[in-house]
């Protein structure tokens, strides 16, 4: 009886084990939200805009897509070391 529980313990064990594997690397990945392109830009002159992809008029270069859902940082980042180094002051700026 004790090797009859056991047998069946470990038949358990591995249809548990071949499901939890078939579920992990076997279900469909969940679709992908489209993201919206705002624009396309040359990364070696990312101040000039372009309304379609291809290639850059500058460089032959594939131009980059800039999604509406990437962060936009419009400040100035000093590192602390090179503060430190130079005695920068910083202040906030005013209108």
């Amino acid at each position: 009886m004790k090797i009859l529980k056991t047998a069946v313990l470990i038949l358990f064990s591995n249809v548990l084990v071949f499901l939890a594997t078939w579920y992990y690397f076997y279900t469909p990945p969940e679709t992908q939200k489209e993201r919206q392109v705002l624009f396309w830009y040359d990364p070696m002159y990312p101040n000039t805009r372009f309304d379609a992809p291809g290639q850059s008029p500058f460089i032959d270069m594939d131009l980059v897509p800039k999604y509406a859902d990437e962060e936009q940082i419009n400040s100035v980042r000093i590192d602390s070391v090179q503060t430190q180094n130079l005695g920068l002051r910083t202040a906030k700026a005013y209108n």
